[in-house]
């Protein structure tokens, strides 16, 4: 049985609201809106009723709010996301976070030491690379939270987009893609890698840190959707567009 009415006024769903709410994730948080609400954003907050952590509600409508201007007018939605800015660590940090104290340890004993010789452009020059130490200790965390809140990701029936401010990338056509998914130890987000070339999908990881693993040709660029809360609904949108599960 379809839901026939909004949660959050009661007054009848159309189509378009039905697809627009599946679209933004509010569908599998068993609530439907219809246009005037999510427009108005009532949807910020859970419906009366909603029997979840209030907490926990996931303003998901603004992924698809970011996508929209990208959208050509034959595409639709299959699924709209972005990454959990809660999320900070990936495994490889139980490598780069010894890596980096060290790192940043190194470039201040320098710095002491040429402020104790009373030098002053051997001790502008180690300032630089104290700054670049804290960047790796304390910096990178903050940019990636900061670009994470102004990521959307998308998966229409034609391809798959990246959204990060007004800039968005694409990757078409996905029928016949294959898709490398990486899960957190508790099964609650995954990443997933779509169509990248022999070897990427091992670095992509490491694009996710804020700290890149190299320099990558443009070709090269890990197109990837990184810490994605709740997959599931996620991964069937590629399945129904036409990937192929694969592993790295």
């Amino acid at each position: 049985m379809v839901q026939d009415h909004c949660d959050w006024c009661y007054l009848p769903l159309t189509d378009d609201d039905r697809r627009a709410s599946i679209a933004s994730g509010l569908a599998p948080e068993n609530a439907w809106a219809c246009a005037s609400c999510a427009k108005q954003g009532r949807v910020r907050t859970p419906p009366v009723g909603w029997k979840g952590n209030a907490a926990e509600w996931p303003p998901r409508s603004d992924a698809f709010a970011r996508l929209q201007r990208h959208l050509r007018p034959d595409e639709r939605v299959l699924w709209s996301g972005g990454p959990d800015s809660k999320v900070w660590f990936t495994r490889l940090d139980l490598f780069y976070v010894p890596f980096s104290i060290i790192f940043c340890g190194f470039w201040v004993f320098l710095g002491a030491l040429a402020v104790r010789n009373h030098d002053p452009g051997e001790t502008a020059f180690l300032i630089l690379g104290v700054l670049a130490g804290l960047y790796v200790v304390f910096g990178r965390f903050i940019y990636k939270r900061y670009r994470k809140t102004r990521t959307a990701y998308g998966i229409t029936s034609q391809r798959a987009l990246i959204a990060v401010g007004a800039s968005v990338r694409t990757k078409s056509p996905l029928q016949g893609q294959p898709i490398w998914v990486t899960r957190s130890w508790n099964g609650r987000h995954a990443s997933v890698e779509i169509g990248g070339p022999v070897g990427v999908a091992i670095e992509a990881s490491a694009a996710n840190t804020g700290l890149g693993a190299r320099p990558y040709r443009r070709g090269e660029i890990p197109f990837t959707f990184y810490d994605v809360e709740h997959p599931d609904a996620m991964l069937n949108a590629l399945e129904r567009a036409g990937t192929t599960r694969d592993s790295p």
